[in-house]
């Protein structure tokens, strides 16, 4: 569990259910080699996680679920100051906020990532 927190902050302990540690051994198995591959693998919404959670994408619990992970092939284009991953709030622009986003377009939020590449 350590490994999670330290790599997703805050939102980790959101998740809550019966079945608690299954899922855990589940998540476990299938991401920890993402984690422990830092030279190939980069979740780049990790400070998102970590962050804030009127930032996060599922606002409802509140946790953040939705995750962006790219390979070594895109980290200098991410390492670009003009890169960018955020939570976009699309209910913002909407008449009744995310009541309305919540229940005609979905209950998490999208994450966005824009990547510069260089010429």
């Amino acid at each position: 569990m350590s490994v999670f927190r330290a790599n997703f902050g805050k939102s980790f302990k959101s998740i809550k259910t019966d079945y608690f540690p299954v899922i855990i051994v589940w998540l476990i198995h299938i991401i920890i080699n993402f984690i422990n591959d830092a030279e190939n693998y980069l979740f780049v919404d990790k400070n998102i996680a970590a962050g804030s959670s009127t930032n996060w994408s599922y606002p409802s619990r509140p946790s953040h679920l939705d995750h962006i992970l790219i390979t070594n092939e895109l980290f200098d284009e991410f390492a670009n100051t003009e890169s960018s991953v955020e939570t976009i709030r699309v209910e913002e622009k909407l008449d009744e906020g995310w009541s309305e986003y919540k229940n005609y377009i979905s209950d998490h939020r999208p994450v966005g990532l824009r990547l510069k590449f260089s010429q």
